[in-house]
């Protein structure tokens, strides 16, 4: 009969885990898990929150900078309310050493929100989709 008891308490100690990397995961508590699909919004007005952790972020394409592999972009919501790339609260610049997307592309990019410098963020992208 001991067997089973200790199957038993191996396997409330597994739930518990289980349920505590949930919470963590769910609240956004654990730095190494990746976040859920952010908008730029998002992104912008909490940047520490997401430094350093692997995230996915879309938005509409504002500028491109072939020379330095960079392009930044804008909240989807701010370019569906005024129809152009130039009326946004917050830009993100992307670093992206592939294929640059056009100006107004609607993108998702995963990568890690950088900060050169003090009060500057960049966020460093290892892959980039299109979206429809």
């Amino acid at each position: 009969m001991r067997l089973p008891r200790i199957a038993i308490v191996l396997g409330a100690a597994a739930l518990i885990v289980a349920g505590v990397v949930l919470t963590r995961t769910l609240r956004g508590d654990d730095p190494t898990v990746t976040a859920a699909v952010l908008d730029v919004d998002q992104l912008a007005t909490n940047p520490a929150t997401f430094a350093g952790r692997e995230v996915r972020l879309t938005g509409v394409v504002s500028a491109v900078q072939p020379e330095q592999q960079l392009f930044a972009v804008i909240d989807h919501a701010e370019y569906a309310d005024c129809k152009v790339v130039t009326c946004s609260q917050y830009q993100i610049p992307i670093n992206y050493a592939g294929d640059l997307p056009a100006v107004e592309a609607s993108v998702t990019a995963t990568g890690h929100l950088t900060q050169p410098e003090p009060g500057r963020y960049l966020f460093q992208a290892t892959a980039l989709e299109l979206n429809p």
